[in-house]
């Protein structure tokens, strides 16, 4: 199906808790020239129930858009397979119901490549890119961005159409800014207030004191920089 690429929308999201981000660096896990990509669960206020409307109506155009295209090489087509829609609903990971809210993923291509040859091997690489991601002011973030942070997505939503997937809405990650953040490594253990033994806090000009135990083990190296838990 030969025609003119659709423009893209630009939407930026509401703010919610990162389920998880790939921003620092791209993992090669689905594409062999890596991706950024980013997961924000959204709670089911009105701002994101507009979202959703807002995709719904992009996916839905879409859709008649593809159909009318198929339909100048095949006008008795009456229907096109459907891709699934660019979110879904949160679940219980547990029993698998449906839970208030919904699930936003984002994805950016590491390497921007030119066109596929005739044998359909990768183009040429054109130039490498990279997601932004600012602060509360829009100040560059230099950390890791860990799941429970709070974050909000730039995305270009696009449409799609291919044999396999059918028509279809993308998300694709422009950027990422950060409202609290939590550090990769640091997972909120969970744990209320309760009455006993309180730790005395320290400054940052305060020597840390290390007790160790007969047949304590070698201590572990403190988290460096671009490091994941082995639980993501």
């Amino acid at each position: 199906m030969a025609s003119k690429r659709p423009k893209p929308t630009q939407i930026v999201t509401p703010f919610g808790r990162a389920a998880w981000c790939s921003l620092s660096r791209p993992s090669d896990k689905f594409k062999a020239d890596g991706e950024y990509s980013a997961r924000v669960l959204l709670d089911d206020s009105p701002e994101t129930q507009a979202l959703i409307e807002q995709l719904d109506a992009l996916y839905e155009k879409a859709y008649q858009d593809n159909l009318a295209e198929v339909r100048r090489d095949k006008p008795k087509v009456e229907v096109i397979k459907r891709a699934d829609k660019p979110y879904k609903r949160q679940e219980d990971p547990d029993t698998g119901a449906e839970l208030p809210g919904y699930s936003i993923n984002a994805r950016m291509g590491a390497i921007v490549r030119g066109k596929k040859g005739p044998g359909g091997e990768p183009g040429p690489k054109l130039y490498d890119r990279r997601p932004q991601v600012v602060d509360a002011k829009n100040q560059p973030v230099r950390q890791e961005v860990g799941a429970g942070s709070v974050i909000r997505l730039s995305v270009d939503a696009n449409p799609f159409f291919t044999a396999a997937l059918g028509s279809g809405l993308s998300l694709r990650l422009i950027g990422v800014q950060v409202k609290e953040l939590v550090p990769v490594g640091m997972r909120d253990a969970g744990f209320d207030d309760v009455e006993g033994f309180e730790a005395p806090q320290s400054t940052a000009s305060d020597p840390v004191e290390t007790i160790h135990q007969p047949g304590d083990a070698e201590a572990a190296p403190e988290p460096q920089p671009g490091d994941v838990p082995s639980d993501w």
